[in-house]
């Protein structure tokens, strides 16, 4: 057997311990590669908890709310044409039509600060998905380099029009 063989390789069977039969024999140091393993199988595990917990939130409010592998495990609602609605854009809709003014009366101990960074949560919590997508940056980095957006907003500056900029729905 070479040090590039496996035992699955050899037996055409699988070993419990594959992962360290699996290891370079060529590496310097057999603990950092035992290492780097257990540092791989604790995400694994993390992330299969976080899947699990997620999964079975859905299960027991309905199963309204999916977590699809062709969506990344990203939580999505799926609407009556088929196509996906992922969750972080449901609370999105929510922050806008639940005014801060409309929480403050119901949890008047709450500052707005509090309040939008309970929203941000709820929105980081559905935008949840195991490949660690940060969709925010991505909507940021999409709105950034749009001409049209990019034309309004130098529009706005020069009109001293910031309002118009910053509140376009």
């Amino acid at each position: 057997m070479t040090p590039d063989t496996t035992i699955r390789d050899a037996t055409e069977k699988e070993s419990r311990h594959q992962w360290v039969v699996q290891l370079s024999t060529g590496a310097v140091s057999l603990t950092d590669d035992l290492n780097r393993i257990l540092q791989s199988v604790g995400k694994a595990q993390q992330t299969a908890h976080v899947l699990l917990t997620l999964s079975k939130l859905s299960e027991a409010t309905g199963g309204h709310v999916q977590l699809r592998p062709e969506y990344q495990f990203v939580p999505v609602l799926i609407g009556d044409d088929g196509e996906a609605v992922p969750l972080y854009h449901f609370v999105e809709v929510l922050d806008g039509l639940v005014g801060y003014d409309q929480i403050k009366q119901e949890l008047p101990t709450l500052s707005y600060v509090q309040i939008d960074g309970a929203i941000s949560f709820l929105r980081k919590i559905a935008q949840y998905n195991p490949r660690e997508i940060d969709f925010d940056a991505l909507e940021d980095e999409e709105t950034r380099s749009d001409p049209a957006f990019l034309n309004e907003l130098r529009r706005a500056l020069a009109d001293k029009e910031t309002s118009r900029v910053l509140h376009r729905d």
